[in-house]
């Protein structure tokens, strides 16, 4: 995660110092412009659904392509096409709302809002909840049932501090960038996370499954 923050910072620093790597950002931000959420929610689902599937075969982590493995894929890809949206409409607001200055004072406003509020009563939360209403088969009654505090406790706030230790360098290096990047560079950084936290699972789990989220998004 060290290596992926430190290949962010490199990118920033390349963005201010080359004019060519801001030519190529500017048409990146002219695609997802015209693209609008349709093209938030492919891109997202992609990064994060499929991206991680395809490490996981070609580095042999995981390569037995039976049912299963479709239907965890399509389920990745419908949950994080869905978060592409909601992460995309978000920056758009906070970009609205804060404006688009990358001075230290609007960026630290916008990490905390994204990390200390987005994060961890939306973004991660509905990830949690997607993923407990898997594990009960899709039965609404079920997943409400078992929701309360202790839930909340042990499916999100235990996800927040190793998502604190990645993601707050990340979305301070993220803000820095023009609003019109935001949402490119935390695809891009929550595809790189997601190959990694895949294949830590995968390890983890020894050939077994499970139905703990683990989030690759902001």
């Amino acid at each position: 995660m060290v290596g992926l923050q430190v290949a962010g910072l490199a990118v920033v620093i390349a963005y201010y110092a080359s004019a060519n790597m801001r030519a190529f950002c500017e048409v990146l931000a002219d695609y997802k412009q015209r693209g609008g959420l349709p093209l938030a929610a492919v891109v997202q689902a992609f990064c994060c659904g499929v991206l991680p599937e395809i490490a996981k075969y070609v580095f042999n982590i995981d390569r037995v392509l039976d049912r299963q493995r479709w239907r965890t894929l399509a389920f990745n890809c419908f949950l994080y096409a869905w978060l592409g949206v909601v992460c995309d409409t978000f920056y758009t607001f906070l970009g609205n709302w804060l404006g688009s200055g990358v001075d230290v004072r609007t960026i630290a406003s916008k990490v905390a809002i994204d990390q200390f509020v987005f994060t961890p009563f939306l973004s991660l939360w509905m990830i949690a909840l997607a993923y407990t209403f898997r594990q009960y088969r899709y039965n609404f009654l079920s997943t409400m049932a078992v929701l309360g505090p202790h839930w909340y406790v042990t499916r999100v706030i235990i996800l927040l501090l190793p998502c604190w230790a990645f993601w707050i360098p990340m979305t301070s290096l993220m803000y820095a960038l023009p609003p019109s990047l935001t949402f490119i560079f935390g695809a891009l950084a929550s595809a790189a996370s997601a190959l990694i936290m895949n294949a830590v699972a995968a390890e983890s789990s020894a050939g077994k499954t499970t139905d703990k989220p683990v989030s690759p998004v902001v």
